[in-house]
């Protein structure tokens, strides 16, 4: 093991590394932050990190760095945790929970900078305006969407899209699970022959990685405040309620599709960001009307999701009419 080995592997999978990082960072934030300290955090670890150990141990068979160099970096990931959370921590203040989240605000944009540099310097240009351009759009209709219907709020940020009531680092949080999600399912496709040429298998391997992260961080973001759920909503696991997780399963499985559907037919070719631009309504449409049947079946189409949503636009013919 070298230095220019260990530098060299998370040049190579930063994606990887990142949700690492990030996930050991929300088990600090969920012992630090809160309280009482939300021991869920250390369990609900193993959903992001599952995917880290097979994407070494099947997505790189062959091609894995050596023992030491996955050893050095799996021991001084908590420390790199440490060096990127610091910063919330020293700027934190139990008084004023605004303070947080402008650190999460600064950090989701960084995140998303170094996620850019990684995606183009591996993908080019027309991947960074994929998964950072139309991602970041396709992220905000979503996180607007359930904000103007109703199903939860998110105040006291410093930034947010203009007009609307979305913050930017919400927007940011799509991009960064859109692209390492990708990142590491074509690295485990890429050893499943029968998967290579599909559609649906490689968008719910996708999927499946989007929500394990989601699992994982929406619990602790909901206790920490920095979104507040409608109280019409039951929860459903760690104070999140259901819809939250059906909500995820079809818009990153929306989104997925999509691009694996324009990939393949791209005959290996770089996917054209137009193309995916242009099929955005499909993804939108695809992923709320799945969400609102999906939402129906497990809650019942009379159940507290469906009655926010009649809710609202209810209230919208109402505005409208007078």
């Amino acid at each position: 093991m070298t230095t220019a080995a260990v530098r060299d592997e998370v040049r190579r999978a930063f994606p990887v590394w990142f949700n690492v990082w990030l996930s050991l960072g929300h088990v600090l934030t969920a012992f630090v932050f809160i309280q009482p300290p939300q021991a869920a955090a250390v369990a609900t670890l193993a959903f992001p990190l599952v995917w880290v150990v097979l994407y070494y141990w099947l997505g790189r068979r062959g091609t894995r760095p050596d023992r030491a160099t996955l050893a050095w970096l799996s021991l001084s990931a908590p420390a790199v945790a440490v060096l990127w959370w610091l910063p919330a921590r020293l700027i934190w203040r139990p008084d004023d929970p605004s303070a947080l989240r402008l650190g999460d605000e600064v950090l989701a944009i960084l995140w998303v900078v170094l996620l850019v540099l990684h995606c183009r310097r591996e993908r080019g240009w027309a991947a960074v305006s994929v998964f950072f351009g139309v991602g970041a759009i396709y992220g905000f209709f979503l996180e607007n969407s359930g904000i103007s219907l109703g199903y939860f709020t998110e105040s006291g940020y410093n930034v947010y899209v203009p007009f609307s009531n979305t913050p930017l680092s919400s927007v940011a949080g799509w991009c960064t699970v859109f692209y390492p999600s990708v990142f590491i399912s074509e690295a485990l496709v890429g050893r499943l022959p029968a998967a290579r040429r599909r559609i649906l298998w490689p968008a719910a391997i996708v999927t499946t990685i989007a929500v394990s992260s989601d699992i994982h961080f929406d619990h602790i973001a909901t206790a920490l405040g920095m979104w507040t759920w409608n109280p019409q909503l039951p929860a459903f696991f760690l104070g999140v309620p259901l819809v939250n997780y059906t909500s995820w399963v079809c818009a990153v499985f929306a989104f997925a599709s999509v691009y694996y559907f324009i990939e393949r037919r791209s005959s290996g070719a770089t996917v054209t960001p137009r193309l995916v631009l242009l099929a955005l309504p499909v993804m939108l449409a695809i992923s709320a009307l799945a969400n609102l049947l999906l939402i129906g079946l497990l809650e019942g189409f009379s159940g507290p999701s469906w009655r926010i949503v009649r809710d609202a636009l209810a209230t919208t013919i109402k505005a409208y009419g007078t």
